[in-house]
């Protein structure tokens, strides 16, 4: 009988908490969005405007425009890109703990210059979780959602621990 026959069980990182194979599916996932992700990011904003209309007022260039000139605006269009890319960015250092985590802190200060909460931030978060699960439609499965949730609970709490400490 073999010394240990039981399945070999994945570790998770320790700064992130998450697994590999969590990663691999949060990397592949956004990979989708990232196929259009002006048309992602734009309809993702749409989405938190709509839901969370508050959020909007954030936006002095954005704040009085409808859904439709929402989906037109070149200012929308250009922070959905940005907000997309940065993203994109997080995703690809969740192999990098302190880059994801100064890349994360960044993110805080520049938006808390700007008003933004870590609630505004949990919002947001909040909503890139439905966007993808509307994005991915039947692959957005348990594995994928629970991986994506983990994910950012990471990003919030780094957010709100920095906003905290410079609040």
């Amino acid at each position: 009988m073999p010394a240990d026959s039981r399945p070999e069980v994945e570790a998770p990182c320790a700064s992130t908490g998450l697994l590999a194979s969590q990663k691999v599916v949060i990397a592949t996932s956004w990979a989708v969005m990232m196929e259009n992700p002006t048309e992602n990011g734009v309809e993702m904003f749409v989405r938190l405007f709509k839901n969370y209309p508050d959020v909007q007022g954030h936006f002095a260039k954005l704040s009085t425009l409808s859904v439709e000139e929402l989906k037109r605006s070149p200012v929308l269009i250009a922070h959905a890109q940005k907000a997309l890319a940065a993203i994109n960015h997080l995703v690809d250092s969740l192999d990098e703990p302190g880059e994801l985590v100064a890349s994360i802190q960044n993110l805080a200060q520049d938006h808390q210059h700007r008003g933004v909460t870590s609630d505004d931030f949990k919002i947001v978060l909040s909503t890139l979780q439905s966007h993808l699960a509307h994005v991915l439609k039947d692959r957005y499965d348990d594995v994928t959602a629970t991986a994506w949730k983990q994910c950012c609970d990471v990003i919030w709490s780094v957010v709100d621990a920095d906003m905290n400490k410079n609040s």
